[in-house]
């Protein structure tokens, strides 16, 4: 547990925990579900909830379970690049059968769209900006409605009270 960090930075090996407690926070990692991790280190699926609810158990397994998606996406998206050769060898593969030309096509077609819908939504949400009724300064927001926020107030002064 010693290269798990926890929320607050520190490493998970300046916490405490019991034998057990190492035990359960082991099996919930590799198993996935409270069930099956009693059933793996060998404790009741009660104490296991109980644990769940302690800290610095909770705090370990927030940072850990945390730490095992991050590695599963930088995993994906290294990936990435062999999936997108894999597809475009396929399409390209005069030899292959055509269902399985037009199935990478049509992925790799899929795929270039929704990159390009995410890019645009990107730039759109870093330009989205009003000028605030009350300061004239630029803000930006979350809507995508213009009319909503056309004389919107921005955060720092919702709260204010008006001046005279």
């Amino acid at each position: 547990m010693g290269d798990i960090q926890t929320t607050t930075g520190a490493p998970a090996s300046d916490a405490e925990l019991t034998p057990r407690q190492e035990a359960a926070l082991t099996a919930l990692l590799a198993h996935g579900t409270v069930a099956k991790a009693a059933a793996a280190c060998g404790l009741s699926e009660s104490t296991l909830w109980r644990f769940l609810q302690l800290e610095p158990f909770k705090t370990l397994y927030k940072a850990a379970r945390a730490q095992l998606v991050e590695g599963t996406i930088a995993r994906l998206q290294s990936a990435g690049d062999i999936a997108v050769s894999v597809l475009c060898d396929i399409a390209q593969d005069k030899d292959a059968a055509p269902g399985a030309r037009i199935a990478a096509a049509r992925a790799i077609l899929a795929g270039s769209f929704r990159g390009l819908q995410l890019q645009e939504a990107a730039t759109e949400a870093a330009s989205h900006l009003h000028l605030c009724a009350t300061c004239h300064e630029t803000f930006s927001c979350t809507d995508s409605s213009d009319a909503q926020f056309e004389f919107a107030k921005c955060p720092a002064c919702k709260g204010a009270k008006p001046t005279r």
